[in-house]
């Protein structure tokens, strides 16, 4: 005689499902990726002027002058006496370099220039004045 048994029901196993957490987690890596903005040199804060005709930012040695007369050449302050010596140890090292002049508007026009010619003296003439790009009324 054929006897037949009853098989044992299995309980189901507890799994951790990894699939859909790598989703999510993936998810929140694009969003923040998205999301997030990077901003270079912006070390000192400074009333930039402001022009129309403003171009994007290009990579180079950052010369920042304060409204105090303070110069920073990559954020580290510098003596005035000590710019064209500076700017020509920058230069040694990256011959190719350009220096970008950030002054703040209140910074007077007389040591603006005298920065101007301490960095020529020191070797540099590729130069640009950075400023903010101010909105356009289209109503004028």
């Amino acid at each position: 005689m054929i006897t037949i048994r009853p098989q044992k029901r299995r309980k189901p196993e507890n799994r951790l499902e990894i699939a859909p957490l790598i989703d999510v987690i993936f998810i929140l890596l694009i969003f923040f990726a998205v999301s997030t903005t990077v901003v270079l040199n912006r070390g000192l804060k400074l009333q930039l002027p402001s022009a129309t005709t403003v171009a994007k930012e290009k990579k180079g040695t950052t010369v920042s002058i304060d409204k105090d007369e303070r110069i920073y050449i990559n954020q580290k302050f510098v003596a005035s006496e000590l710019l064209e010596t500076k700017i020509a140890e920058v230069l040694k090292t990256i011959p190719e370099t350009q220096i970008i002049i950030r002054a703040d508007k209140k910074t007077p026009y007389s040591f603006l220039i005298r920065v101007l010619d301490d960095v020529r003296l020191g070797g540099c003439y590729d130069i640009v004045l950075e400023a903010e790009k101010t909105v356009e009324n289209v109503y004028k």
